[in-house]
């Protein structure tokens, strides 16, 4: 049977992160919180399109965000061991140059030929911030979704 909690979708997708390569359970954490964000906040913007185009540019934007925290934690999960070198350094600046300039290429699709309002789309980009604020709550108080 299929839950429909969000913890049982935060357990799940924790597993399936750790499986993933994600070692650190915070980073795992912060993942999760994140991409059942953005996941809801694409359903609930599918489902409010066809009123105004509001949410659908808020959940694109979420859905950039969680890429972006994607790489880059799957980038500190993978370089955190290793011994820095110049083609270390050269491999993280153009991983990181390639990503931004696809994020800015799908802000330009999304801002130019599709007409999407920027300031949703702004507000769903910051939504890893909204994100880490949760689990920073959550270890302040000591507690997490995935604890019941």
């Amino acid at each position: 049977m299929i839950s429909f909690s969000p913890a049982a979708w935060h357990k799940a997708l924790e597993r399936h992160l750790e499986s993933a390569g994600f070692s650190l359970r915070a980073v795992r954490h912060i993942l999760c919180t994140q991409i059942i964000f953005s996941v809801f906040a694409l359903l609930a913007g599918a489902g409010a399109s066809v009123f105004t185009p509001v949410p659908i540019a808020f959940g694109a934007g979420a859905a950039l965000s969680t890429f972006s925290l994607w790489h880059v934690a799957r980038l500190g999960e993978r370089c955190a061991n290793m011994r820095f070198s110049a083609g270390l350094g050269l491999g993280l600046f153009f991983g990181f140059s390639l990503r931004l300039l696809l994020i800015g290429a799908v802000l330009v699709l999304l801002l130019g030929p599709l007409k999407l309002p920027a300031l949703p789309i702004l507000a769903g980009l910051t939504s890893t911030v909204a994100g880490i604020a949760v689990w920073g709550a959550t270890r302040l108080f000591g507690k997490t979704t995935t604890e019941e």
